[in-house]
C-alpha cells in the first residue's frame, strides 16, 4: 500500500514505513497535499499565518501546466515541483495514455529574486488559478505561470496531447 508520508506520520505510524519514494521515482498529482482557504478580501490578514508562498508558487505553475494541456482531474498528468533557497523554481511534468504504454516527462526551471519574496513583495493584487493574494507581485506570478505554460508547451511538442487523446 502506498501512502502520502505526511499522513503517516501524523498518525504516529513512523515505523510502519518501509521506503520512502522519491520524485524521481513517483510524481504526484497537480496541487496534491496544498491548501486551499477562501474568505472575504478584508478578512485576508487572519490567515496570513497560514500563507506559504513558495507553495502558491508551485500550484500556479502546476495548474498551469494542466490548464495548457487541457487537463482536469482525470487527466494522466503528474508533476513535481519546488522552489529552492535560491530561488530557482523546478517544475518535472509527465503525461501518460490510459494504458500506461506510452509516457512523456519533461522538466524546466526559472528563478525568481527570493529575497525579494521574503520582504513582502506586495506590488498589486493579482488573481490566478483561484489564487489571490496581495503580497505575491505580478512578476513572480507571471513567471510561475510562465514556467507551467512553457513546460506544457515543451511537451505538447513533443506528443503530449496525443498521448493523452489516443485512448
Amino acid at each position: 500500500i502506498i501512502l502520502a508520508v505526511a499522513g503517516v506520520h501524523r498518525m504516529g505510524w513512523e515505523d510502519r514505513i518501509s521506503q520512502i519514494l522519491s520524485e524521481t521515482e513517483m510524481l504526484y498529482a497537480v496541487g496534491q497535499g496544498a491548501l486551499a482557504i477562501e474568505c472575504r478580501k478584508k478578512d485576508c490578514s487572519l490567515f496570513s499565518g497560514l500563507y506559504h508562498v513558495d507553495t502558491a508558487l508551485c500550484c500556479i505553475a502546476e495548474r498551469s501546466l494542466l490548464n495548457t494541456l487541457g487537463g482536469g482531474c482525470s487527466a494522466p498528468v503528474a508533476v513535481h515541483s519546488r522552489l529552492d533557497s535560491d530561488g530557482t523554481q523546478y517544475l518535472t511534468a509527465a503525461v501518460w495514455s490510459l494504458d500506461g504504454r506510452e509516457t512523456l516527462q519533461k522538466s524546466a526551471s526559472t528563478t525568481v529574486a527570493k529575497q525579494d519574496l521574503q520582504n513582502g513583495d506586495c506590488l498589486s493584487e493579482v488573481s490566478f488559478c483561484g489564487i489571490t493574494e496581495d503580497c505575491i507581485g505580478k512578476y513572480y506570478i507571471r513567471q510561475a505561470v510562465k514556467l507551467g505554460v512553457d513546460l506544457a508547451n515543451n511537451l505538447i511538442e513533443k506528443g503530449a496531447l496525443k498521448i493523452i487523446e489516443d485512448d
